[in-house]
């Protein structure tokens, strides 16, 4: 299979087309002028564009922007909570992911049955096979089980289906399981001093303005969020900061006036 041909199971033909909308990227759905008019005054909203009161219809699109006032937040006290709370119990369990990655992948295959003229090539791009022997072994390799599921991650359409997701996010959980397996005590261990270092990052001032720190903290969050440790910790700090830049608000009148046809990809 060509890697550059997007292929889909039949079934994903009858998806319901206004639930696609949210997956094309706003330029594609505002149009550029349109877009150069939300542009006009992006700091203060389109209800202080000058031009506002001449508009025969409120504007379809507008831009909302994050002016919430910084609350100071003391990470030392979260990052000393998570600390007291590691638990080598809560690391990933190796039998209980299997079996959801079995279930998981039992699932997708009956899913693909529906659509035997694409099964094929779907299971040979996800290395389906080689998936297979890997959970066979004793030992799996884990590079190569990482490998295997970053072919979940393409830009493909299907791979965003619920079946597919399932296997790549029990995929990952079974992966994440060995990697900690080896030596639990050790793991927390690890935690422990990852969690100092992150009480300092999170401390420094204006550290959110530097894209390298910031890189470091969000590994180390996912790191936690893996291991199943610091949960409090991990969903403040991603509450906090991991927000979008930019909102943009669009009418359904708009997307009615812009599509001539319905759209299902």
């Amino acid at each position: 299979m060509q890697l550059n041909q997007k292929v889909k199971p039949a079934a994903y033909q009858g998806r319901p087309s206004n639930a696609s909308l949210a997956f094309f990227p706003p330029c594609w759905i505002l149009g550029v002028s349109s877009l150069i008019v939300g542009l006009w005054n992006v700091g203060s909203g389109l209800a202080q564009d000058p031009m506002y009161p001449f508009y025969s219809t409120p504007p379809a699109i507008g831009f909302a922007t994050n002016t919430t006032h910084k609350v100071i937040r003391n990470w030392a006290i979260d990052v000393g909570n998570a600390q007291m709370n590691l638990d080598a119990n809560r690391l990933p369990d190796i039998a209980s992911t299997r079996i959801r990655l079995g279930q998981a992948m039992s699932d997708l295959e009956n899913f693909l049955a529906t659509s035997p003229q694409h099964q094929a090539n779907w299971l040979a791009f996800l290395s389906w096979n080689d998936l297979g022997t890997e959970l066979k072994k004793e030992n799996p390799n884990e590079d190569r089980l990482q490998q295997i599921e970053k072919n979940f991650r393409q830009n493909y359409l299907g791979l965003e289906m619920r079946q597919f997701t399932n296997v790549r996010d029990s995929l990952a959980a079974y992966t994440h399981a060995l990697e900690f397996s080896t030596n639990r005590p050790k793991a927390i261990e690890s935690f422990s001093k990852l969690l100092k270092l992150l009480s300092e990052q999170l401390q420094m001032p204006n550290f959110d303005q530097d894209f390298a720190t910031t890189r470091e903290i969000g590994l180390a969050v996912a790191l936690l969020s893996r291991g199943n440790q610091a949960s409090d910790l991990v969903n403040a700090v991603r509450a906090k900061y991991s927000n979008a830049n930019a909102r943009v608000l669009v009418s359904s009148e708009f997307v009615g006036r812009r599509f001539s046809k319905p759209v299902n990809e």
